[in-house]
């Protein structure tokens, strides 16, 4: 009998002592649970925080830190908490919603438990009624997957409507124009859409041993827009007199997509068939030189064709924050399917060092100047060269020097008719990144300027600034007055000064062939 008895009190003790500990496991997880809504800082903007509530509209943000001030916290169904003991199975519910059909004994023996069980049984069945009329509340994103249990996000109408008329301004003009930045100062409460991680802008500094040395035969050749011209990329090394040894070829991005090349492989090829091979060859022998370069828009369209045929977001709209509002097809490859054949039609490996490609180089001090840096398009002379934003290093051409818009077009393109009357007062104000750069420039001590050696404008063709220098000229360009295109330039950089070089395609009036040939002799820099 005594037996029997220290038997049920022990019985008892151990109830207790597990009533206690599904306590303690609960409390710990409403703990874990009961976590603030992660903050994004955008890195242009440390000094605003936006936040948005984890699970709901939900994007991949470039940093998110924890912060639990004026955040609301959100919480999960303690219903849905794990038990361990059980293998993982759901924590059961009390005896009342379970034993429906059981004996009055087994109730009454469950009753005498501690009231800690009862009042802990209570709140699990209290949670699980409320849970069923209620929607499950969305699980925290994991590390490993942060887009596991999110939802898509909706963007609004009215930045939808924007996004297709492909606008500069929140007004649905209708417009044409192309955006590459808008840095709104109000839209505090607007809708956030932070940059991936694989939008952080790619600067590479070029390793020292390349540097021109004084008195050396050191040199560095930057090209401009190549395109996929191999016969002009010959001569142009031919007349500078290219000695791997002493040189190092930098391409100025751009170097593939819309060339030729005037003896094909195989006759009665194709002119599509005829600019795969030239591209290939162009970007073979430049890997084969062991060149560096930067990238650009055409090299940024072949590698997203990849990300299109997945699905990628870049197909039909190019992710946006309320700062930022661009022409989707900026980053899109062609619809006409050149981008898709050529991709196909080039090696893993090519593919693999276009990607490595950076969207800013930096040479340092070289030619005679303080320091000198290539990118394909420009830079916002408005931030570090850290800072810059993805799209601007391969499409800017113009910046509001008052409020720091960018874009892709000039004032005087002739897109510009196709726009809205608000876009084209915002036009008004704007002027070429290049003059902006300058002025920011002049204000800087000599040893904190920067030259930037550029390309992606042929229409403006070889231009000279103090402190940047446009290389593109139209190699590739054969429907336009050949007088002004189809050339190409170099910018050879010895360690004091630096030449310009260019090659033109001329025709010759003997046989009515074009050939490629040196003009305008050297020039300094």
């Amino acid at each position: 009998m005594e037996s029997s008895a220290r038997k049920g009190k022990d019985s008892l003790e151990e109830k207790r002592h597990r009533s206690e500990e599904n306590k303690d496991r609960h409390a710990r997880r409403e703990k874990e649970v009961d976590r603030r809504a992660p903050v994004y800082t955008h890195p242009r903007n440390n000094d605003r925080q936006t936040t948005q509530a984890v699970g709901t509209k939900y994007e991949k943000p470039l940093s998110a830190t924890s912060n639990s001030q004026n955040v609301p916290p959100t919480k999960r169904s303690s219903s849905y908490n794990r038990d361990p003991s059980s293998g993982g199975s759901t924590t059961s519910p009390p005896a009342s919603a379970r034993d429906t059909g059981g004996s009055v004994g087994r109730r009454e023996t469950r009753s005498t438990t501690s009231n800690a069980q009862n009042v802990s049984t209570t709140k699990r069945s209290t949670s699980r009624n409320s849970s069923s009329s209620s929607p499950r509340a969305p699980r925290a994103p994991s590390r490993s997957d942060p887009f596991r249990h999110v939802q898509p996000s909706k963007r609004e109408s009215s930045l939808a409507r924007g996004i297709e008329k492909l606008k500069l301004d929140d007004k649905p003009t209708g417009s044409k124009a192309v955006a590459t930045g808008i840095r709104e100062k109000k839209s505090v409460e607007a809708s956030v859409f932070p940059e991936f991680p694989h939008e952080t802008v790619n600067v590479k500094e070029l390793p020292e041993r390349y540097l021109p040395r004084p008195n050396s035969k050191d040199r560095l050749i930057v090209y401009g827009d190549a395109h996929g011209m191999p016969d002009a990329v010959n001569c142009l090394k031919r007349v500078v007199r290219y000695n791997p040894k002493h040189d190092l070829q930098i391409f100025g991005g751009d170097m593939i997509t819309k060339g030729r090349k005037n003896r094909p492989s195989r006759p009665n090829m194709t002119p599509a068939e005829v600019t795969i091979e030239a591209s290939k060859d162009v970007l073979r022998n430049a890997m084969a030189d062991g060149a560096y370069g930067v990238r650009g828009n055409h090299e940024d369209w072949l590698l997203n064709v990849e990300h299109a045929r997945n699905g990628w977001i870049e197909d039909s709209n190019r992710h946006l924050d309320n700062r930022f509002l661009m022409m989707k097809n900026l980053r899109t490859p062609n619809k006409d399917g050149s981008d898709h054949k050529l991709y196909d039609a080039i090696s893993r490996g090519e593919r693999d060092w276009l990607k490595k490609l950076p969207h800013i180089l930096v040479l340092g001090k070289c030619g005679g100047r303080n320091k000198m840096i290539v990118v394909h398009a420009g830079l916002n002379p408005n931030f570090e060269l850290k800072a810059q934003r993805v799209i601007e290093t391969m499409n800017i051409k113009s910046i509001d020097p008052e409020n720091g818009y960018t874009s892709s077009m000039h004032k005087d393109d002739k897109e510009r008719k196709l726009m809205g009357e608000a876009d084209q007062r915002r036009f008004e104000r704007m002027e070429p990144w290049f003059d902006a750069w300058d002025k920011k420039q002049e204000k800087l001590q000599p040893n904190k300027r920067t030259t930037v050696i550029y390309g992606h404008e042929s229409k403006k063709g070889l231009t000279k600034r103090e402190f940047s220098i446009g290389l593109d000229t139209g190699v590739q360009r054969v429907d336009k007055d050949p007088n002004k295109y189809r050339t190409l330039t170099a910018l050879v950089i010895y360690h004091d000064h630096s030449e310009i070089v260019q090659v033109k395609e001329v025709e010759d009036q003997r046989n009515g062939k074009w050939e490629w040939k040196q003009i305008n002799g050297v020039s300094e820099f």
